[in-house]
């Protein structure tokens, strides 16, 4: 069940682009395929509800597709949340309603709203992947002490499971554990469809440290696996930026803006560096 996660966790991050810290933290670094799409077959207490449930999975997954316009994003979403809401009508505790109503409010961003429907659906079915769903929307809501209970019960069912180390790192993160994360990601790494994020992340950690060529090499390697990865040219930029070598930030960041030209904090990213470097050349200029 890893990507089916990392895909929620992508739609939301497509709002944003890039979450905390130096604008970076990608949860995951998981394929888009991960927790595998939850099946819109599943068997429910009653004909109407699983119709109903049946309904709202497939337009819930349907928003993965590629191209789809904002129009036709709300049109699925609504569709899906109002299918939910009518088999939860019927059945309150149904546990394929439930977890499509959490991992729809994931989506939109709305982690709070999807905690609770994970936590009714805990209740239902206590096991490593519903765990995972509800460490990923506690980390969202920024429940840091949550994520990381849920992350280590995950693990005593599932010692492999990808997104409860990457909700460790991801935690560690959030608190300045540089170290740390880089600890479990790179624990992740090996097992990740979508290495480069989880360079990526890496890099993120360790220009922390203000370990900035290793963060540069980390970065190298990301882009050498996916040389359209606009988050790896920001993280880029930001090492560029702090090492005071403006030209190379503003190169990266621009490349960044190219690949993502809706990811505003890119923007403001090549803005700063921008205005940084103007000020370094006039401050050159003076007698």
């Amino acid at each position: 069940m890893d990507s089916d996660i990392a895909r929620s966790v992508r739609r939301s991050r497509a709002v944003r682009s890039v979450l905390w810290g130096a604008g970076l933290l990608i949860l995951g670094g998981l394929a888009t395929t991960a927790f595998g799409a939850v099946p819109a077959t599943t068997v429910s207490s009653t004909t109407v509800v699983a119709s109903h449930t049946s309904k709202g999975l497939a337009a819930l997954n349907a928003t993965d597709a590629q191209g789809l316009s904002q129009e036709d994003l709300a049109g699925l979403y609504t569709t899906a949340i109002n299918e939910f809401i009518e088999a939860l009508k019927d059945s309150p505790k149904d546990y394929s309603a439930l977890m499509g109503k959490g991992r729809l409010h994931l989506k939109t961003g709305e982690a709070e709203d999807a905690l609770a429907e994970f936590v009714k659906a805990v209740a239902v079915r206590r096991d490593a992947g519903t765990l995972q769903w509800l460490a990923v929307a506690s980390l969202h809501a920024g429940r840091l002490d949550d994520a990381l209970l849920y992350a280590r019960e995950i693990l005593t069912l599932n010692a492999r499971s990808t997104v409860a180390r990457d909700t460790l790192a991801s935690v560690a993160f959030r608190r300045k554990d540089w170290r740390g994360a880089i600890a479990e990601w790179e624990k992740v790494f090996p097992h990740s469809p979508d290495p480069h994020m989880i360079l990526t992340n890496i890099a993120s950690a360790q220009e922390g440290l203000g370990e900035y060529d290793r963060a540069l090499e980390s970065i190298r390697r990301s882009i050498a696996i996916n040389s359209r990865y606009a988050s790896a040219y920001f993280e880029r930029g930001v090492i560029y930026q702090k090492m005071g070598r403006f030209k190379e930030a503003k190169a990266a960041l621009m490349r960044a803006v190219e690949l993502a030209p809706a990811a505003d904090n890119f923007r403001e990213g090549l803005r700063e560096v921008e205005d940084m470097e103007r000020s370094s050349k006039s401050d050159g200029e003076r007698p």
